[in-house]
């Protein structure tokens, strides 16, 4: 007979607590997706490097070492062709490394900002890369 409204007030406590563990949730979903996007650059970035400072100088070093003993007549020259192609290679996967890097970098940036990020994806495409998807399977000769 007397309603002083308490239901409606308790349907309002219960919408607010909802509201408050939505936004609890998010919180900790969008600190997971930048924790994970760091992690995913800092591989990438250390990948790079390593590539930059260790693989591919001394790729040129095995190449020019190899050039000598070819110019002394040391070696044959298939092998001198397959040192070459050792360091095409590394410079194909260095560059693939420093675009992974870049995409990596764009990731943290979108989930620190707030959005964008997909957890198993690279920049929107396949983790493992499928055909037709890398440059490198794209362009002629990659």
């Amino acid at each position: 007979m007397y309603d002083f409204g308490a239901t409606a007030v308790r349907g309002a406590q219960e919408s607010y607590i909802a509201s408050a563990n939505r936004l609890a949730e998010r919180a900790v979903n969008a600190r997971s997706e930048v924790r994970e996007a760091y992690q995913r650059y800092r591989g990438q970035y250390d990948i790079t490097r390593h590539y930059q400072t260790s693989v591919l100088p001394l790729r040129r070093t095995i190449q020019d070492q190899a050039l000598l003993q070819y110019s002394g007549m040391l070696l044959d020259v298939t092998t001198l062709i397959v040192d070459a192609r050792a360091r095409i290679l590394s410079n194909i996967q260095a560059i693939e490394a420093q675009r992974d890097f870049w995409i990596a970098a764009t990731d943290l940036k979108a989930a620190t900002v707030g959005g964008g990020f997909s957890g198993g994806n690279f920049g929107g495409e396949a983790a493992g890369g499928t055909p037709g998807t890398s440059l490198a399977v794209a362009t002629p000769g990659g």
